[in-house]
């Protein structure tokens, strides 16, 4: 069985990938919306369904309930989505707190060659992947999508990307 799951490319939102997201003084975060398409979204759906060997699946307004636990998602018609799109959230502590002490991570930002993204690029916009382990917390009944990292397949040409085709190709990283 695959570490993690790798969701269909989608465009990337609100990424706080470069410095950590402290909405929440007590979590400080590197996070991560991947905003998809009908289709994409349901075989990304499944795929979550097949890493965590749920056998039922069920939407709600708010989230996904795969065998009675929830994973939280935007739909493209939810009041805070101006998207258009079905939007899921990926996130990591930026640090662990372990037996051994504490440690500091970061997710993987590379190119579909595997070649790692410069630093302070503009990400907003991005058409990527974003790779993730679904775990399962049964007490609170919660389905934690654990950012690993992304896989950036192009930048957009201006600010509004409307669809995958407009995109630069990887020879042209070039900020927003």
């Amino acid at each position: 069985m695959a570490n993690n799951v790798k969701s269909p490319s989608g465009m990337l939102f609100f990424p706080h990938i470069w410095e950590v997201d402290n909405f929440n003084p007590t979590k400080s975060v590197f996070s991560a919306h991947i905003g998809l398409d009908v289709n994409p979204y349901h075989d990304y759906i499944q795929n979550i369904k097949a890493f965590i060997s749920a056998e039922n699946v069920e939407e709600k307004e708010d989230w996904v309930l795969f065998d009675r636990i929830k994973l939280y998602r935007k739909k493209p018609t939810h009041p805070k989505n101006a998207s258009g799109k079905y939007l899921i959230k990926a996130q990591m502590k930026s640090v662990l707190e372990l037996p051994e002490g504490n440690k500091k991570q970061k997710p993987f930002v590379v190119n579909k060659k595997g070649e790692d993204i410069k630093r302070d690029t503009a990400l907003e916009g991005c058409i990527c992947s974003i790779h993730s382990k679904p775990t399962v917390y049964r007490k609170v009944s919660v389905i934690s999508n654990i950012l690993k990292g992304l896989v950036i397949f192009g930048f957009p040409k201006e600010k509004e990307v409307t669809s995958n085709s407009e995109v630069l190709n990887d020879t042209e990283h070039r900020a927003i």
